[in-house]
């Protein structure tokens, strides 16, 4: 699905309603599926989990507020400001090989949320 949502160029933002009313350990549940599947043996139906897409695409997972105007407005505020940045990634040795990305600021004080990486394919043989 990550690599959908790439190709589409969707951000995905997540806000949770329940917000202050639910525990810390619930809220900070889905934080241990970050990390992308690398192997078919991490597959986790946690991995789908709506905060965790949202937070691989580079959007945001809000969960500390029941106040959801305010939640959308932070959701609508972050995505103003963007810039794109594109490259030619190298052909995978293998379908489905993953490839960390990681853009760094020279500017104290700013953030830069991305996607974490993409699956690489293998160049296609003619």
């Amino acid at each position: 699905m990550s690599a959908q949502f790439a190709k589409a160029r969707v951000t995905l933002y997540s806000i949770d309603p329940v917000g202050a009313a639910e525990s810390a350990a619930t809220y900070t549940y889905y934080q241990q599926f970050l990390d992308p599947v690398t192997k078919l043996s991490q597959v986790d139906v946690a991995d789908l989990g709506l905060p965790v897409l949202a937070i691989q695409s580079g959007g945001l997972a809000l969960h500390s507020s029941n106040d959801i105007a305010e939640s959308l407005q932070q959701c609508v505020s972050d995505a103003l400001p963007f810039y794109e940045i594109a490259f030619n990634p190298a052909a995978a040795d293998h379908p489905n090989e993953f490839h960390r990305l990681e853009v760094q600021l020279k500017t104290p004080g700013l953030t830069a949320r991305t996607r974490q990486g993409y699956y690489a394919q293998p160049t296609a043989r003619k």
